[in-house]
């Protein structure tokens, strides 16, 4: 069912409806230092205030979470697709509901198939305060129950108009036609339900129509948009989410989206089911950024006795009072797992004004809890920098923020996109915060200038961390130190990648550097001149990304200048390289392309080369082991080979791997203590989380990306070509014990970083790419890039 709500929802507003009633106040709204900041030192630091809610994470109960709701016995019951569960203490133990119907406990599923089961699955399901129950289930037909608190059963008998292909956005399931998607109890008992084309309100003793809701839409070019729907007291909230023209033919010629969403709250009184006067205010707020429009994500929810809605969106808890005209901000979403870009929050329900709870698809229960004694907001803070935007440093911020209620960690954002603030720009203005003694306390420094940040003194010794993590897990010094100067670490990279080649083991041995390389294939090339030679699936500016990193340290020189004769040479071998293929004609990535770094470390992937590698006959390909799914591509394609292995890549630097998530802590913070702390948990604790998408640095946490995951799917695989190439055959598995080992003694033996300063590697990419096309001569294209990149080194 939740994967139909998404749906839904994503058609829809994109925010959590709750009713339930919480207090409590946060603190101020943000300004930034550059682009974002998301949250201010005005946020309550100090102030003295008391009372707020505090976040707790407990396990949910077994199964995919339907509903969740306190019921008047005071027992939180969730509907679950192993069953209804109680719970007497706010979600801390859960046992099954001893009335439940057998259908229920026995498990069921939730996904929409038509592959002929006729097993249980249900598309729909609600509790009431009650403790009644509603589910839509679909057999060989859609048919709808309500289990009363006695645990007796009652059917539903409901029948819907026929729904159009495509209707709302909603393509029906032709063996069940319409059905029910979204449920809810009001406070009288009265259920109401959609099929996406209407709401019916059911009566709660009858179970028969007592009116159906036409929800209007207006078609703007074959879109009709959706809506959602929450009661409270005795009215019915329909907030509709419409798509409207905007824009002019400037944005259709430069690919920009030409419409905007319009959203607009409808009211119906429940006993005369009359449209009231429309809720304007809550529209507006809903309409703009902090009412969350446009994040789609989220819900609406069951109503409740208070008179009260409430939205949760990624900035936060509010509160909107349905006799008065206020919304009201009563939690931070800074504070929470709301902000948290891993975290989907899908359901919650309230107990009474001082306990929320929410829920996430993962399973788990957030619980909200009004705490007296809490400073109004987290009497510490701390503020982190990073260039550019980070799902994962978000990610971290939030986990860390919940085991640490009273630390308000603050990301600042150089460049988001929204303004027109260039690298440059965001780098000038850090500096002189950093200067002024009110710069961020700690430093995300990819794509910065780490070096000249560590040579004016900017950054502090960050030993002591080091010394603590690597005493509890173990950490990989031989990558840790890879800015370490007279044995301080003023600089840690958290997380790396490793550049390898693959091919048969005679063809490995003869490749030391990327002349090596560039020889080895001309030799290749004559002595199989029928075969596919090397990498011809990617397009040159590819094939130069990947190339970078093993050769990146012989371009700088001890003194910080660039070293033109090791620049000349790289370009020489590498054009020898690009000449000697034959690719096919494929998409040309260009620095220019807002997200080409964010595209680049899945365009050098192991996993994307290896598909790619796949619809030739070459036997070999350079790639970035960045995770667990590169290595396991990457030794699936090598067990197709005849005597094939791997081996770091050739370049003109020996032993290179690619730091990356490199944190530093300002030398001018007076929260070092903090810092530190903050950092210790960017390098125990976050090291396992998913959204960073590379391998981490702490060797406990290394090890457990080289156990086989639960969901891999090992096995023949059948994959078809993007360009029309046709198709190919390859048995994914995973690495063996010995594999994992092996790789794991490569990754003790790494020592040089490669160049991540990002104005460098963009220049060098830049004008490489013309070189490698033909555009541009060797010297030429030397000679542009040491004449930017040495009067940026200069400054």
């Amino acid at each position: 069912m939740n994967k139909w709500k998404r749906i839904l929802a994503a058609a829809m507003t994109g925010m959590i409806c709750l009713s339930f009633t919480a207090c409590g106040k946060d603190g101020g709204e943000n300004k930034d230092l550059n682009g974002t900041k998301e949250a201010s030192a005005e946020d309550g630091e100090g102030s003295g205030s008391r009372g707020r809610l505090v976040e707790h994470i407990q396990d949910g109960p077994k199964g995919e979470l339907l509903d969740i709701q306190v019921v008047k016995d005071g027992n939180l019951r969730a509907f679950t697709s192993t069953g209804i569960y109680d719970s007497p203490d706010r979600g801390d133990s859960w046992k099954p509901w001893d009335a439940q119907p057998k259908e229920l406990s026995d498990g069921f599923e939730t996904s929409l198939r038509e592959d002929g089961d006729t097993g249980l699955r249900i598309s729909a399901a609600a509790i009431g305060s009650d403790g009644s129950l509603f589910y839509a289930a679909l057999r060989d037909e859609a048919e709808y129950k309500v289990i009363r608190p006695d645990g007796s059963e009652q059917i539903l008998n409901l029948e819907l108009p026929a729904a159009e292909p495509d209707q709302r956005g909603m393509t029906a399931l032709s063996s069940f036609g319409s059905r029910i998607y979204a449920a809810a109890f009001a406070e009288n008992g009265d259920l109401f339900c959609t099929d996406n084309l209407n709401i019916y309100q059911i009566d709660a003793d009858s179970l028969t129509v007592k009116h159906t809701y036409e929800v209007e839409l207006t078609d703007y070019e074959g879109m009709t948009g959706g809506f959602e729907f929450c009661t409270s007291g005795d009215k019915l909230y329909v907030i509709v989410q419409e798509y409207q023209p905007q824009g002019s033919s400037a944005t259709e010629e430069s690919g920009a989206s030409d419409i905007k969403f319009d959203i607009e709250v409808r009211t119906y009184q429940t006993d005369t089911f009359e449209n009231t006067e429309d809720e304007d205010v809550l529209s507006d707020f809903l309409s703009g950024s902090e009412g969350g429009a446009g994040d789609f994500a989220n819900l609406t929810l069951p109503g409740a006795s208070d008179h009260a809605l409430y939205f949760v969106n990624k900035n936060g808890i509010y509160r909107y009072d349905t006799q008065g005209t206020i919304v009201e901000k009563i939690f931070n979403g800074s504070f929470g797992q709301m902000s948290n870009p891993a975290v989907m929050l899908s359901i919650g329900a309230a107990q009474d004004k001082d306990h929320l709870y929410l829920s996430d698809t993962d399973g788990r229960i957030i619980r909200y809890e009004y705490d007296p004694d809490a400073a109004s907001s987290p009497e510490k803070s701390l503020a982190v920098y990073t260039l550019y935007d980070n799902r994962a440093v978000r990610q971290a911020i939030s986990a860390f923020q919940t085991q640490n209620p009273d630390v308000l960690v603050k990301l600042e954002v150089g460049i988001t996109g929204e303004n027109a603030v260039t690298r440059a720009d965001a780098l000038k203005t850090l500096n002189t915060s950093i200067m002024a003694g009110d710069g961020p306390d700690i430093l995300l420094m990819d794509g910065m200038p780490i070096e000249s940040y560590m040579e004016k003194g900017l950054l502090a010794d960050m030993s002591d961390v080091i010394e603590k993590v690597d005493q509890s897990d173990g950490l990989f010094k031989n990558i840790l130190g890879c800015y370490q100067k007279k044995g301080e670490y003023l600089a840690v990279p958290t997380r790396f990648a490793v550049p390898v080649l693959m091919a048969e083991n005679d063809f490995l041995s003869q490749t030391e550097t990327l002349g090596d390389l560039a020889d080895a294939l001309t030799e290749y090339g004559q002595e199989y001149p029928d075969k596919s030679t090397f990498m011809e699936n990617i397009a040159a500016s590819n094939l130069l990304l990947i190339l970078m990193p093993a050769s990146s340290p012989a371009w700088i020189n001890q003194d910080g200048t660039l070293n033109q004769k090791a620049l000349k040479q790289f370009f020489t071998d590498a054009k020898r390289i690009q000449d000697i293929r034959q690719p096919y004609e494929s998409f040309e990535y260009t620095a220019s392309d807002a997200e080409f770094f964010n595209q680049a470390p899945f365009m050098t992937s192991a996993e994307y080369l290896t598909t790619e590698s796949g619809f030739t006959d070459s036997e070999m390909y350079l790639a970035n082991i960045r995770r667990g799914m590169d290595l396991c591509a990457l030794i699936s394609k090598i067990n197709t080979v005849s005597d094939g292995s791997y081996k770091l890549a050739p370049g003109q630097a020996e032993g290179t791997y690619i730091p990356m998530s490199t944190i530093g802590i300002s030398a001018k913070s007076t929260k070092t203590e903090l810092a530190e702390e903050f950092c210790t948990f960017l390098l125990q604790d976050a090291q396992d989380f998913t959204l960073e998408d590379s391998w981490p640095v702490n060797i406990a946490a290394f090890d457990k990306k080289l156990l086989k995951p639960e969901d891999i799917q090992e096995g023949m695989r059948t994959i078809e070509s993007d360009i029309g190439e046709g198709t190919f055959e390859m048995e994914y598995t995973w690495p063996s014990k010995e594999q994992a080992d092996a790789f794991k003694k490569l990754a003790g033996e790494l020592k040089t970083p490669a160049v991540t300063d990002e104005f460098i590697t963009r220049t060098v990419f830049e004008e490489g790419t013309k070189c490698m096309n033909g555009e541009s001569s060797v010297s030429d294209t030397v000679d542009k890039i040491t004449q930017k990149v040495n009067l940026y080194l200069a400054e």
